[in-house]
This record gives structure tokens, sequence and C-alpha cells, in this order.
């Protein structure tokens, strides 16, 4: 069986039990013979990368964390919203 797992979060941007359970299932499916690919957010790491024998691709987003950090920790005054992405204009 192939499985994807989306997720907000993923190691090494794990804040909390979700990103760790996660992990932990998709290590105990890929002992057990089956395909599993983690698809997450990048927040600052290689788009994709092997994490304990669990394949994950990261696709591109606006916004950097450094590792073990959750957006709340990173919420402040200074952060734009939205955010202000090259050649795209507001409407």
């Amino acid at each position: 069986m192939k499985v994807v797992f989306a997720t907000e979060y993923y190691h090494p941007w794990a804040p909390g039990g979700t990103a760790w359970s996660l992990e932990l299932l998709a290590r105990a499916l890929i002992a057990r013979g089956h395909g599993v690919t983690v698809v997450t957010p990048n927040y600052g790491g290689p788009a994709r990368e092997e994490i304990n024998g669990v394949p994950v691709v990261r696709f591109p987003f606006w916004r950097r964390l450094r590792p073990g950090a959750g957006l709340s920790s990173t919420c402040s005054s200074r952060a734009r919203w939205p955010p202000k992405f090259a050649g795209l204009a507001p409407t």
C-alpha cells in the first residue's frame, strides 16, 4: 500500500505531539513494507530528504522557521500579513 501524509509540521519543525506521532506511524508502516511519503511546507529545509527512513517532500512556503519552532513563536508585530510575493500585485 502507498500512503501520503500531508501535515503542517514535520521534523525538525515539530512543535508538538501530532508531528511526532506521525513520524512513529510512518516508520511503523515502512517497517511493514508499505510505501510512505510525508508532504509538508518548506519552512527552510531541503525540498526532499529522508528523515529516520521516512521520505519527506517539502513544498514552497513563504514563512521560514527555526527548527523546533511553531508559527506562534515567530508571530510578532514585525511579521507581514498578507505576505508579499515577488511579481504579484494585490487585487
